[in-house]
């Protein structure tokens, strides 16, 4: 699920209004039939829930149709500089060829340019990950909003 249509199905959703206004009243679950349910239902943490879709919202401004696990990439980069690429599978849930395509994408090639990925001197065989400085501002913006 790209993240444009994540926040398009929560902002679509009529239930985040209940969500945001929780307050335990009964009815507010009347198909499960126990009205003392909603007493015991936690409320939802709404700065935090605020703040997670500013996040989203942030990451479709970089790219419209970046997709979490590049977020998770170009955040992975950003916590570990000069990062192998073929240690990205050990952070983020990817296989080898679908973590390629996410550095790609984020790097010049892709044309979003918030990655450089550069042959080690050592051997030719690996590549290492840093940002640029575009994606060092792009993280930063990022993370300003969370």
């Amino acid at each position: 699920m790209t993240t444009t249509a994540f926040i398009n199905a929560v902002t679509r959703s009529d239930l985040i209004e209940s969500f945001l206004s929780l307050d335990g009243e009964a009815g507010f679950f009347p198909q499960l039939g126990d009205p003392a349910f909603a007493y015991r239902t936690p409320t939802l943490p709404t700065p935090a829930l605020h703040r997670a879709i500013q996040f989203l919202e942030a990451l479709t401004e970089v790219d419209e149709a970046m997709q979490i696990n590049a977020a998770l990439v170009l955040l992975r980069v950003a916590s570990k500089p000069s990062i192998y690429q073929r240690e990205l599978p050990k952070y983020v849930p990817l296989t080898q060829s679908t973590a390629a395509r996410i550095v790609d994408r984020l790097s010049d090639r892709g044309g979003l340019g918030l990655i450089t990925s550069r042959e080690d001197f050592e051997d030719r065989r690996v590549n290492i990950l840093t940002l640029t400085a575009r994606g060092q501002e792009t993280v930063k913006g990022l993370l300003a909003r969370l």
